[in-house]
């Protein structure tokens, strides 16, 4: 979603460099004038939906798209 959103208007978005380069359609990537650090993904969720599997589904998929 977040392409056609940044298409369709005239905002910008903020993400990891390895996620922004996978989006087509010719957008610029701006890399900061500051010094890049490291940052923490965490997942929370509430112990009902633990077995949940579309919620297990969700939590396989974000730690897949962020382990890298």
């Amino acid at each position: 979603m977040l392409p056609s959103i940044v298409r369709a208007t005239d905002l910008a978005a903020v993400m990891p460099h390895n996620i922004a380069s996978g989006f087509e359609g010719g957008y610029a990537i701006v890399e900061p004038d500051f010094p890049q650090r490291e940052f923490i993904v965490a997942l929370h969720w509430s112990k009902r939906f633990e077995a949940d599997p579309g919620n297990r589904w969700l939590r396989t998929l974000i730690e897949e798209l962020f382990r890298a």
